[in-house]
Formats: C-alpha cells, sequence, structure tokens
C-alpha cells in the first residue's frame, strides 16, 4: 500500500490494514495462505445446470399404430372355417388403407366400474318374503313409501322429492330416462314394473352394470343408486311390520302407538295422506299408456336449508331403529295432499283406536300449552341476548379519588351519632370554674376587688385546667360573669400569676 494512501486513511482505517497485515504474515508463516486462496476459489464455483434433452420424435410413417396400444383392441374370437353362404364363399377382408390424421389415439387407462356396497344375500328376497309381502301388498305403495320416507327415514324434503320422481318412473313401468346415454339406450327399466314383490338387489346391480356399459351418473347416484337403495330400506321394514302395508295411511300414529312416553307434537287425526294424480293401479299396458299423460303438481319453493338431513343408507339388520318423526311438507312433495276420508262403517272402538285418541288428547293439551307459554314469553332474538350478556359484562367507570374520599366522608356520617358543637376554651373554663366554685369554701366575689390566689388551696386546681385549656400559656381572658382570669406576659406557666376579684370585706 503507498505511503500516501495510507496517511489519508483513518483511525479505523488504519488499524484495520494493520490487522490484515499481521493476520497475512501470520498465515505465510504457517503455510496457509495459498491454501486459504485455492478455498475461496473452491467455494465461488458453481455447478452448472443440466440441460434436459428434447424427446426424440417420431419419423413420420414410423409410428406405432398397433391397436393394442391405442386400447382399441378387438376381442379374442375363435376363428372357423366354415363357408358363409351370405357372401358367396369364404368371408374376405379387405384392408383400408388409413392416413395418420385419420387415426384417433385413446387413453389406454381402465374405466373405473363402481359396485353394489350391500350384503346381497341377505338381501335378497326369498320366495317366503315375496309370499309374506304379497299377501298385506294393496296399492298404496308409493304412498306408503313417500310417508315412511318422511316420518321414520326422516329424509329432507328435497331427497323425497328426488326418490318418489323416480319410484314413480320404476312403478308404473315407464322407466328413467337420462339424456347422457346414448341414443338407443337412453331409457332404463322401460316396460318392467319395479313391486314391492321385485329383487330390488337384482335391479340394483342391473343398474350399476347399466352405468358401467353406458355412462356414469353425473349427479352422484340420484339417478338410480339412491332411490333404488331408499325402496330397499321400505322393502325390509315391510318384511319386519307386515301388518303396515295393510295398515291407514298414518304412519306418524302408527309410530306413536309403539312409542311410550311420546309428548304428540302432531295432530295424529290430521295426518295429510299422499297420493299421486292418477292412482297407478290397472295392468301393464295401461300403465304405458298412462305413463306419458301423468303430469307431475306445481311444486313450490321450499326454504333453503344449509345442512339437510342425509337419509341413511341400506341397512345390514332387518330391525328397524326407531327414530324422532319429523314431519315433512306435503306441498314439497310431486304429489296431490288429500286428507284420509274414512270409508268404512263406524265400528267398535279397539284397543289402537282408543290408544290414538289419547296421543292425539295428549298432542292437543301440549300444544296449546306450548302457544301460552310463548305467548307469555316471547322468544328473545339472538341479537337481544348478545346485548343482555354484553350488558352484563361492561364494568361501571372507575370513580376519582375525590369521589371515594366524599362516598367515605358521607358513609361515617351516616354512621356516626350526630355530635354535639365543640365548645370554645372560654365556655369550657366558665362551666369548670362554675362547678368548683359550687363545690369550694372560698366563698364568693364580686366584680371590682382584685386578690392573690391562694396557690396552697383552690388556686392549684385552677392553674391546672388553665394548662389543659391552654398550653401555650399566652393569651387573656376577659371578664366572664364575675371571675377575671389573667394572665401575665412572659415566662412559663409555672410563673404565672392569677388574681381573683374578691368580694368587699374579706
Amino acid at each position: 500500500m503507498p505511503e500516501t494512501d495510507f496517511n489519508k486513511m483513518s483511525d479505523y482505517e488504519r488499524q484495520r490494514a494493520e490487522r490484515i497485515a499481521r493476520n497475512n504474515a501470520y498465515l505465510e508463516k504457517l503455510g496457509l495462505k495459498n491454501s486459504a486462496k485455492s478455498m475461496r476459489e473452491e467455494t465461488k464455483a458453481r455447478k452448472k445446470k443440466r440441460v434436459s434433452k428434447p424427446k426424440q420424435r417420431v419419423a413420420p410413417g414410423q409410428e406405432r399404430r398397433s391397436a393394442r396400444k391405442r386400447g382399441n383392441a378387438d376381442d379374442l374370437v375363435e376363428l372357423s372355417n366354415d363357408w358363409d353362404e351370405t357372401v358367396g364363399g369364404f368371408r374376405q377382408v379387405t384392408k383400408k388403407v388409413v392416413d395418420d390424421e385419420e387415426i384417433t389415439y385413446y387413453s389406454t387407462s381402465k374405466v373405473r366400474s363402481s359396485t353394489v356396497n350391500i350384503d346381497v344375500e341377505e338381501y335378497t328376497l326369498s320366495e317366503a318374503d315375496k309370499k309374506k309381502l304379497s299377501k298385506n301388498c294393496d296399492q298404496n305403495y308409493l304412498n306408503k313409501l313417500a310417508e315412511f320416507l318422511t316420518h321414520h327415514n326422516m329424509c329432507s324434503e328435497a331427497n323425497v322429492r328426488s326418490v318418489m320422481k323416480q319410484a314413480t318412473a320404476l312403478y308404473s313401468g315407464k322407466g328413467v330416462f337420462y339424456k347422457w346415454w346414448p341414443e338407443g339406450h337412453q331409457w332404463f327399466m322401460e316396460g318392467i314394473r319395479v313391486t314391492p314383490l321385485t329383487d330390488l338387489v337384482q335391479v340394483l346391480l342391473d343398474a350399476k352394470e347399466w352405468e358401467n356399459t353406458y355412462g356414469r351418473d353425473k349427479g352422484n347416484g340420484w339417478l338410480l343408486d339412491h332411490p333404488l337403495k331408499k325402496m330397499l330400506i321400505f322393502q325390509q321394514f315391510c318384511l319386519n311390520n307386515p301388518e303396515f302395508m295393510d295398515s291407514d295411511l298414518k304412519l306418524g300414529a302408527w309410530l306413536a302407538e309403539e312409542e311410550e312416553g311420546s309428548d304428540g307434537d302432531e295432530d295424529i287425526e290430521n295426518i295429510p295422506v299422499y297420493q299421486s294424480e292418477r292412482e297407478v293401479t290397472g295392468n301393464l299396458s295401461e300403465l304405458l299408456e298412462s305413463a306419458g299423460t301423468m303430469t307431475p303438481s306445481k311444486k313450490t319453493k321450499s326454504p333453503s336449508k344449509k345442512s339437510p338431513s342425509k337419509c341413511p343408507s341400506a341397512k345390514k339388520s332387518r330391525t328397524p331403529v326407531k327414530s324422532p318423526r319429523k314431519g315433512g311438507d306435503p306441498a314439497m312433495l310431486p304429489f296431490v295432499v288429500k286428507q284420509a276420508t274414512p270409508e268404512k262403517t263406524p265400528q267398535k272402538k279397539s284397543a289402537k283406536d282408543i290408544l290414538r285418541e289419547k296421543a292425539a288428547a295428549k298432542a292437543a293439551a301440549s300444544k296449546n300449552k306450548s302457544e301460552t307459554a310463548a305467548m307469555k314469553n316471547p322468544k328473545k332474538s339472538q341479537r337481544e341476548i348478545l346485548r343482555e350478556k354484553a350488558a352484563s359484562k361492561m364494568k361501571a367507570p372507575a370513580k376519582s379519588k375525590k369521589d371515594l374520599l366524599k362516598e367515605k366522608v358521607a358513609m361515617k356520617k351516616s354512621q356516626s351519632s350526630p355530635k354535639v358543637p365543640k365548645k370554645s376554651v372560654r365556655e369550657q373554663l366558665l362551666a369548670k370554674v362554675a362547678t368548683k366554685r359550687s363545690e369550694s369554701t372560698i366563698g364568693d366575689y364580686e366584680y371590682g376587688e382584685i386578690v392573690d390566689v391562694d396557690w396552697g388551696g383552690t388556686g392549684e386546681w385552677y392553674e391546672a385546667e388553665i394548662k389543659k385549656l391552654i398550653p401555650s400559656g399566652k393569651g387573656q381572658f376577659g371578664i366572664c360573669d364575675s371571675y377575671d382570669v389573667r394572665f401575665l406576659e412572659g415566662g412559663e406557666f409555672g410563673e404565672v400569676k392569677s388574681r381573683w376579684i374578691k368580694r368587699r370585706g374579706q
């Protein structure tokens, strides 16, 4: 480093340069200066990024056109050398020259096929089950299915609408239509009735195979899977409760009879009956003719629900699970709601009718009770509840020291007894002198005479009292009554002389 540059440096720069020089000299002494330099060079070196080579493209005309590679390989067919009379001899296959632009390449990945996730053996109908259902089956199958979904299975209104739409199409024999299937295969189970005696497990398997062949349902199972499973659950319910199929359309009342301690939150006598506009009766030909003319009733919009209750999937056991009843809005179903009109002649009331009347009376009483309670105590809104909580949590404003002192003084005044106004020193002395005067033997004195106090007698008492009343020993009392007690200026209290006014003649 030139000396001129060194002189221009500041003190800190000079110290730094000297320190570097000392370190370099020490490294040279140890023989490490060159190695340190090489280490720094190695750290600076970086690896070069590898350049990816472009994929080699096949020259035109050398592409592999194997049908197996494209995923279009034909099924293996057993060849025969039989004579084909339709073409006048052996069938000849002519090769067609295909350009590269006409080749369509398909994905070689396998199409995922879905399966039925239920125990097929357990839910398959036996001959005994079919006989059991045929005895109690009537024409109210769709209506009872709607009641079952609404009251027992606790399905939402939208769920019931979707299931009953497909169940009506299957029960009538019209079939289920889906526009996304290829033309000619857009109707499932067309011309085949699905009744309570149908093996619904086999129908489910056929539906899965149909979807795997012609296209999966874009509605996540609401086309065939969910409706068929709901119908299967209802079929198992009817097997376990055969008396329900030939009973009146009052599932709410039927469930209330078996529940002890039911609080009766619905009117049992006014449960609506769900019936289609055209009853699904008659033979298959009439059903097919009337299927095209059936028009659903107008639907009313329902208030949207954030989390509709989902209907459980197919149960593995045939024992029905009792669940709380949930009433549904009849206007939300694609059926006309009619009130049940009893057509039977009045008969003697059975035990079931008596229980039903008791449940109805209890329901009416609880309903009236809840209405009166609601009128007395109107339900508060969520905003009012939050306001009350916030008001209870709010703290009172902090008081100042001045206010606290005022409160303490006022509290003490209220607790203490009323004080007598304090007497002055003069009044206290006069009162005590008057008391002592009545007790002393000196006698009475009149105004105008001055006598010395007898220190050996009562004068000592006055001196002591004066000391208590006037600790400083200074000051003067004027004429009070017939006494004049004077304090001379200067000196301690022991040197003070007091004089009395004595009556003449003594």
